[in-house]
């Protein structure tokens, strides 16, 4: 029964891979150049949890991108210079994505969630093929790209414009003399949390968590308390918004709900759990946390 509950669980993952699309929301708060971080909690529960990051070659970009029937090598060079092929990629400005498109351009574009690379590769297919036909030169049309279409109509054309499409057209040339292939690269890290209950309670988890491509984050691991009670556990988190989540897990106590909604830095993530509900509300690497009747209050760093 146990080895029939996990393969539902797993085809349920895999089914939802093609369907949805979701940053897990520390792998939206993981995402500058740091690639070791530590949250410290502090109230009625004292808690520590370190955790590792990785930026790993995952799947190769060239079909995808092909497949959007735009020219390939353009497409590329320009998805290098935006995020370097990082499928979790978030600039100061709130550009998402391998593509890097801001909300109100995604929105326009009809681009739900932009670290989806598959719908953001089209995305950017489609832009590129708009702007194209407003001003049918490469250079003009990313020029347009970076600086905007109205300011191009215009002539108002910026020095930063211009370098924006000489880098591109240096990577175009460089893929259509080299055949160089690339591979999207995504997101996998490996934690350790210990969290201590008053009087002489604790909880140990350790586990990681891996993005596939932007479409489906899975969660898995392993717990252990004070009572000697071990279990493996195990969540996915499946987005049909950018802006929101919807949580399944499991584990040895049973099933796991919630949700998980954005808005600009703040985040709210909301879990039923066999052992209770838990919550924990985010803020520009502050937050408040609930689980098992106990209140903390945590601090994000990294280096």
């Amino acid at each position: 029964m146990r080895y029939q509950l996990l393969l539902l669980i797993l085809s349920f993952i895999a089914f939802n891979t093609f369907i949805f699309a979701d940053p897990l929301s520390e792998i939206e708060w993981l995402r500058d150049s740091k690639d070791f971080y530590v949250y410290v909690e502090a109230g009625n529960m004292l808690g520590v949890k370190a955790i590792k990051v990785f930026e790993v070659p995952i799947f190769w970009a060239d079909p995808v991108i092909a497949f959007t029937g735009c020219d390939l090598n353009l497409i590329k060079a320009m998805i290098r210079n935006e995020s370097g092929f990082k499928v979790h990629a978030k600039s100061k400005t709130g550009a998402l994505g391998v593509a890097q498109i801001v909300r109100s351009t995604a929105k326009w574009l009809g681009l739900k969630n932009p670290y989806n690379v598959f719908a953001s590769a089209f995305a950017m297919c489609k832009y590129v093929k708009y702007l194209y036909k407003k001003f049918p030169d490469t250079e003009k049309m990313l020029i347009a790209y970076h600086d905007g279409e109205g300011n191009v109509s215009k002539g108002k054309i910026s020095a930063e414009g211009k370098r924006y499409a000489q880098i591109i057209m240096k990577f175009y040339k460089e893929y259509q003399q080299t055949g160089k292939v690339e591979f999207f690269k995504d997101r996998v890290f490996f934690f350790a949390s210990l969290e201590y209950f008053y009087p002489l309670d604790f909880e140990l988890r350790l586990g990681g968590t891996m993005s596939l491509l932007g479409e489906v984050d899975l969660e898995g691991g392993a717990y252990i308390n004070s009572r000697k009670y071990y279990a493996p556990f195990v969540r996915s988190y499946i987005r049909p918004y950018h802006d929101l989540a919807f949580i399944l897990g499991w584990n040895n106590m049973g099933w796991e709900f919630g949700s998980s909604t954005w808005y600009g830095e703040y985040n709210l993530e909301v879990i039923a759990t066999p052992q209770g509900p838990e919550s924990t509300i985010y803020y520009n690497g502050m937050g408040l946390k609930f689980k098992n009747g106990r209140m903390a209050l945590f601090y994000r760093f990294g280096w």
